[in-house]
């Protein structure tokens, strides 16, 4: 499906999608923020920092189908998104696999690990992609050439 679009509109539709799986990962977890779990300042910097990342990315993604154009913010935001995913989901992944919970669990964690990372990966792609489409597709020697004088 995302074949049939053009680079603008599959960056617009990955950074939607990206953004969306954060927000629904993560906005059940918000009512870990008032159980227990609210005096622990790592659950406020995975949650809050993940729906801060999921909203950060919805909105790139609604500035770049307003604008018809990515976003200067485009990459290092989802480059910054993709290192806090690593940070996040890797040891977390790492507890829940080595730890006493069910295989279901288990599978459940390392599917929504894998699957976070991918889609934050892939939103990099997808951010430096549009200029370099756009360059290449003018012709070698008008990119090669010297302005004239």
């Amino acid at each position: 499906m995302l074949a049939k679009l053009s680079p603008h509109q599959q960056t617009l539709s990955i950074f939607w999608l990206a953004g969306g799986w954060t927000l629904i990962v993560w906005g059940g977890r918000i009512g870990l923020l008032t159980g227990a779990e609210r005096v622990d300042p790592a659950s406020w910097f995975r949650i809050g920092g993940s729906i801060a990342f999921g909203i950060t990315l919805v909105f790139l993604g609604l500035l770049m189908w307003r604008t018809e154009s990515p976003s200067g913010w485009s990459e290092p935001a989802s480059f910054a998104n993709l290192i806090f995913n690593l940070a996040v989901w890797l040891p977390s992944a790492a507890r829940v696999v080595t730890g006493d919970a069910t295989a279901a669990f288990k599978a459940v964690h390392v599917v929504l690990a894998v699957t976070s990372v991918a889609l934050a990966t892939w939103a990099v792609w997808a951010a430096g992609r549009p200029r370099s489409t756009e360059r290449l597709r003018q012709p070698r020697s008008r990119r090669t050439q010297e302005p004239s004088r």
